[in-house]
């Protein structure tokens, strides 16, 4: 089986477990590229993940490494940018909720997916319904 090259970019506290469990607990899976703007966490990242592959630039992450798949777990308003440049790279995306601040942002998105075919691209949502149950689901869409 192919062992898929995920990047990720925010090592804020989702960022960093999504790291992690990408790291050490798949067996398909290889974290070849981490990005973070803070560069605290970049190194925190070199000595805990033992990533040599450390970016302070997403674009420079995304563009110097062979990649298969991104995990975007950066600022919220940061999504839509990441998302759309890593989908128009060929990349399969997963991102942590919101897909976007603003209404439009949501469908640029779907724009750019509507012309990614052979892309996968998820979406990480909470539910939390009445009386505070918490549902969790992850949304992959597939656009005709």
């Amino acid at each position: 089986m192919k062992i898929i090259r995920i990047g990720i970019v925010g090592l804020g506290r989702l960022g960093f477990n999504h790291a992690i469990n990408i790291k050490y607990a798949t067996n398909y899976a290889n974290l070849t590229a981490v990005c973070s703007i803070n560069t605290e966490k970049l190194e925190k990242a070199k000595n805990k993940l033992m990533n040599s592959h450390c970016f302070p630039s997403f674009k420079a992450g995304i563009n110097e490494t062979e990649l298969d798949a991104v995990v975007i777990a950066s600022p919220s308003d940061q999504h839509c940018g990441h998302d759309i440049f890593a989908l128009k790279k060929g990349l399969h995306v997963f991102c942590e909720k919101p897909l976007g601040i603003l209404q439009e942002e949501c469908f640029n998105i779907e724009k750019v997916l509507r012309k990614c075919s052979n892309q996968v691209f998820m979406l990480w949502v909470d539910v939390m319904p009445i009386r505070n149950m918490h549902n969790t689901m992850m949304a992959a869409i597939y656009l005709p």
